[in-house]
């Protein structure tokens, strides 16, 4: 089958590479759709602490957002079956230690990401094998194309239902990429009021779509002085930092109540100087990291069955699959109102 992989810093390639051989509990699917993420643009640069701690290994075959079709299941397979579309985890855990006997499969210490560290080969390929556990059957009614963004939607899930947030709150999200913009989505379905905070007048009107109900562009406003004219304290309970930019992580301290949450849902790509933690001590304030989706892609999965959210907004661009440089170089580029570019095979 054909594969596009990371080969080294700045070189990328198709591959024929075996289909993948199951084992009794697995499931093999045709990939439908593919997300390019960010951290795959890192891979593919190399401009990331995962190359330059010497946490990648090369060469790699990328991507960990995608749906599909399953084409074969293994001899123990007991929920899905060939025809079933599906969506899977982006991590694979042994499923054979303390941690995954007390069902926490998130935090399995043996676990592998998908195409990305520690790898478990990624979905930049026709097929993709998956644990039966790992993969989630879709309604029919879940349009495939929309279903690839779940992967990233599940990360901000994760951090909301971290964060404890819920209906009448009043939150923070800073950046209007993919996982910013889907937790917008998904903070408005569970009844908060959203501030969604961004650089590109452009992608905030793509985060109104979403149901946010305030716009500030950090380029061209003093976020915190907005925040008196919208809040009574001139805090939020929460803030979601999903843009990786190190000032606006650092300035959540001001936007943030004593006692409140600073969740941080991506990555930063270096390291953090001058970075005063006293401003977090003193106002008892909350940082929790996401590392992944936390086991929240069904309640997305029921919000889209339900029709209680719709990331048809974010699809920016579909390539084929053969174009996958062309559609990578795209999302180098970063130009305009992108979003989200997917691969269809």
């Amino acid at each position: 089958m054909k594969a596009f992989i990371a080969k080294e810093p700045g070189v990328t390639e198709f591959v024929e590479v075996d289909k993948p051989k199951l084992g009794p509990k697995d499931i093999l699917a045709k990939v439908a759709y593919a997300g390019i993420c960010a951290t795959d643009i890192a891979l593919i640069t190399g401009d990331t602490t995962f190359v330059r701690e010497g946490m990648a290994k090369y060469p790699i075959r990328i991507g960990h957002e995608w749906s599909g079709e399953i084409v074969e299941v293994g001899s123990e397979v007991k929920t899905l079956k060939p025809g079933d579309h599906v969506i899977a985890e982006n991590g694979v855990p042994c499923f054979d230690c303390p941690t995954c006997w007390s069902g926490d499969f998130a935090h399995c210490p043996n676990g592998k990401s998908v195409g990305t560290i520690n790898t478990y080969d990624g979905c930049f390929a026709e097929y993709m094998k998956m644990p039966e556990r790992s993969t989630y059957k879709l309604d029919d009614s879940i349009d495939l194309e929309e279903a690839a963004l779940i992967e990233p939607a599940s990360i901000a899930m994760a951090g909301i239902i971290k964060s404890g947030v819920g209906f009448g709150d009043i939150v923070m999200m800073i950046g209007t990429g993919p996982i910013g913009l889907t937790g917008v989505g998904l903070l408005k379905a569970i009844g908060c009021t959203v501030i969604l905070v961004g650089r590109r007048d452009s992608k905030l009107e793509i985060g109104r779509q979403m149901g946010a109900d305030y716009l500030l562009n950090s380029a061209t406003q003093d976020i915190a002085e907005e925040l008196k004219k919208i809040t009574p304290t001139g805090r939020v309970c929460a803030v979601f930092e999903s843009s990786g930019n190190i000032q606006m992580f650092k300035d959540t301290a001001n936007f943030v109540k004593s006692g409140g949450n600073v969740i941080i849902l991506g990555f930063f790509e270096q390291n953090l100087n001058d970075f005063n933690i006293d401003k977090f001590v003193v106002n008892d304030v909350n940082l929790l990291g996401v590392a992944g989706t936390g086991g929240s892609m069904q309640g997305i999965i029921q919000l889209l069955r339900n029709k209680q959210v719709s990331f048809r907004p974010l699809i920016s661009a579909v390539y084929d699959f053969d174009d996958a440089q062309e559609a990578v170089e795209r999302v180098i580029k970063n130009d305009g109102d992108r979003i989200k570019v997917l691969l269809k095979f």
